[in-house]
């Protein structure tokens, strides 16, 4: 539906410069994207997009938190994917 528990602790996740896995996250992932730069993470904070992965579709992508929901539109990244958040992403591929 688009909402995330506000229980969540965004200014932790936002600022303790940890690598952040989201699995199956990518229709609410603009609002995962806004809650964290919201609460102080940088907005070019790399982003890998796993789609598919270890089948004949696998898709690996990589944009930043601030283009990853455009990204994740335009290039219709459909279920199962994993996104995952953090200068981590730097060092893939």
């Amino acid at each position: 539906d688009g909402t995330l528990d506000d229980a969540y602790n965004w200014k932790a996740l936002a600022n303790l410069g940890l690598t952040i896995v989201v699995y199956m996250g990518v229709r609410n992932f603009g609002v995962i994207a806004a809650k964290l730069t919201e609460n102080g993470m940088d907005a070019a904070v790399p982003v890998l997009i796993g789609e598919n992965i270890g089948t004949e579709g696998e898709r690996v992508m990589f944009t930043s938190l601030s283009e990853a929901e455009r990204f994740i539109t335009e290039n219709s990244v459909k279920h199962p994917a994993t996104i995952i958040i953090g200068e981590v992403v730097n060092h893939a591929g």
